[in-house]
């Protein structure tokens, strides 16, 4: 395999010729990125819903504490590290990106609950 090998099996010039110009775009723009963006927008929203229900907005369905609260502040910061990484685990069984971002969640709401 020569030098251009790698550089012509790139999907794009982005991830091909480009690569070595682009910096940490890869931190932004790969897959690893998408689940992680889509792990905090989907967290974000369930802190959204929280407030809701503590604001009477919506009927209360569960009961957060401010553990929990604070806990899913942090991981919609900073998704745990292995997070992209079960996501693409959950996705081979479901064959649907979105819904393993879903099941990640739900399990690992289940372990932080199991741990407490």
């Amino acid at each position: 395999m020569n030098d251009h090998s790698k550089t012509l099996q790139a999907i794009t010039p982005l991830d091909g010729r480009y690569r070595n110009k682009l910096g940490n775009l890869d931190h932004y723009l790969s897959e690893d990125a998408l689940v992680r963006y889509r792990i905090k927008i989907e967290l974000h929203w369930l802190i959204h819903l929280i407030q809701m229900m503590e604001e009477d907005i919506l009927p209360p369905i569960v009961d957060c504490s401010e553990k929990l609260k604070n806990t899913l502040a942090h991981w919609a910061i900073n998704p745990p590290d292995d997070a992209s990484s079960k996501v693409k685990t959950i996705e081979n069984q479901t064959n649907h990106d979105v819904k393993a971002v879903e099941y990640y969640l739900r399990d690992l709401l289940s372990e932080h609950h199991a741990s407490n």
